[in-house]
């Protein structure tokens, strides 16, 4: 792209998740202007990404921002506007300086502000967008944002019909995953959901053909191709013929779905219990290859079919399960208890990688402290995972899925692991007590709580919960 040459296009044809795509990947700074008709938004692009935005529609500024947050009154706002308008200094540090806000709070709702802006761009189905070269205002405070990854919430969120439908190459349109992901989107986290169906984009099969086998329903389907098609992850290539081969011997199949039927979800698959993420897609995906129910059979044998598609969704339950961490923690739970203590029973389970476990915790530690229980979940999830003989990775994971929502049953499977490594410890039955009476629970509450004062009747929670005195 030459320095001096604008880039345009309209939002119908594709909309702007592929131009900022390509923006980045030319590796150009300047100014991304997008229009619907009524409104004009600004994005600044620099360094790979937004750097910030700003918009001609009044809510979309950072004073009603801030009052829409309780960070400002509106009196207060009037006053900071009087005076920027005379120095013509920003209005944000006109409201720090008068001491209206403080400076995280000015710098956090910017932040959101600029998130807000950047979604509602990507999501408009209609209007242009150009962008030039000019350079980005050097009073501007650039912000370092997950570009990729607010684009790629942002087109979750899209739930229209006519969006999503005319997003995509056609129902019959033939997807497989990208060879080259645009740099934009090559670290974005993708739900359970999401890595399941670019393992099922085969370069074989249609969008319609493989929608028609999903379990979820049309719209949340066709939502997850829009999204992974939008951002480059997944790409059109050729119709090629189902090779579908010749017909499996039927003692084969017989002796393997029998043999499935016996095995757990990392049996079925041949791997051990710590297989990345990445080799448990690609062995079901060349499992399900080899048991395919869509190929030719010899007269008389229609019924093998149903024997491979036993064994197909065998396999796809232990994929979806594997492949998501907190499936697949619960799962590793219920495989192998973790015990210790007098009455246990069941094998103990060793740590398999101590330091990596001590690392996550940390950081699980660290995210729980800045209120994300969302990303603090997830490293306590890898710190059990790398070590199970600990019980407080368990009883911060508990707390952690406590502040997030329809997470109590998880929370209680986790408390109830800590309770196991650790029996006589009264924290964690307090903790479980407390878990119960959040969840309207109160006969299991007042026995945890019972059972953390027998053995600690001084326990600071569970003598709080009861309305009782220490001894």
């Amino acid at each position: 792209m030459q320095q001096t040459q604008d880039y345009q296009g309209k939002l119908e044809e594709g909309g702007l998740a592929g131009a900022l795509a390509r923006l980045v990947e030319a590796g150009v700074s300047g100014l991304l202007t997008v229009s619907d008709g009524k409104t004009e938004r600004r994005l600044y692009i620099e360094s790979g990404g937004v750097v910030y935005t700003s918009s001609d529609a009044p809510d979309e500024r950072i004073g009603e921002s801030l009052v829409r947050a309780g960070k400002l009154t509106p009196a207060d706002l009037v006053e900071g506007l009087k005076v920027h308008k005379a120095s013509r200094k920003p209005l944000g540090g006109v409201l720090v300086e008068r001491g209206l806000v403080k400076p995280k709070e000015l710098f956090n709702s910017v932040k959101s502000l600029v998130r807000e802006i950047l979604s509602i761009c990507v999501t408009t189905g209609e209007g242009s967008w150009k962008f030039n070269n000019e350079a980005v205002p050097p009073e501007i405070v650039r912000l370092q944002l997950n570009t990729g990854q607010t684009v790629f919430e942002a087109l979750r969120g899209i739930d229209d019909w006519t969006r999503v439908s005319r997003g995509i190459p056609g129902m019959e349109a033939v997807l497989k995953p990208a060879d080259a992901v645009p740099a934009l989107y090559s670290s974005v986290r993708l739900s359970a959901s999401e890595r399941s169906a670019l393992s099922l984009f085969d370069g074989v099969h249609t969008i319609k053909e493989i929608l028609e086998k999903s379990e979820k329903n049309e719209l949340d389907a066709l939502k997850t191709v829009f999204v992974l098609y939008s951002t480059g992850l997944l790409e059109v290539v050729p119709r090629v013929a189902v090779e579908t081969g010749p017909a499996l011997d039927e003692v084969g199949i017989t002796a393997a779905l029998d043999d499935i039927r016996c095995k757990n979800h990392y049996e079925i698959l041949g791997l051990e219990e710590d297989a990345p993420t990445e080799d448990i897609e690609s062995a079901c995906a060349r499992l399900i290859k080899e048991y395919d129910p869509d190929r030719s059979y010899p007269e008389g044998k229609g019924h093998l079919r149903e024997a491979l598609e036993e064994i197909r969704a065998k396999l796809t339950e232990a994929r979806n399960i594997l492949a998501d961490d907190s499936q697949r923690w619960e799962y590793d739970l219920s495989l192998a208890p973790v015990v210790s203590g007098k009455g246990g029973h069941g094998k103990a389970r060793a740590a398999k990688d101590p330091e990596g476990a001590k690392a996550a915790f940390s950081r699980g530690v660290a995210d729980f402290r800045n209120r994300d229980f969302v990303a603090a979940s997830e490293h306590f999830i890898e710190a059990t995972r790398l070590d199970p003989t600990k019980a407080p990775y368990f009883s911060y994971l508990a707390l952690a899925f406590l502040q997030r929502p329809r997470r109590e049953a998880d929370a209680e499977e986790a408390m109830l692991a800590a309770v196991r490594i650790e029996p006589d410890n009264a924290d964690h039955r307090a903790n479980l007590g407390l878990l119960y009476q959040k969840a309207g629970i109160k006969d299991k509450a007042r026995e945890a709580f019972a059972e953390a004062l027998k053995l600690d009747p001084n326990n600071a929670k569970a003598l709080a919960a009861t309305g009782k005195t220490k001894k």
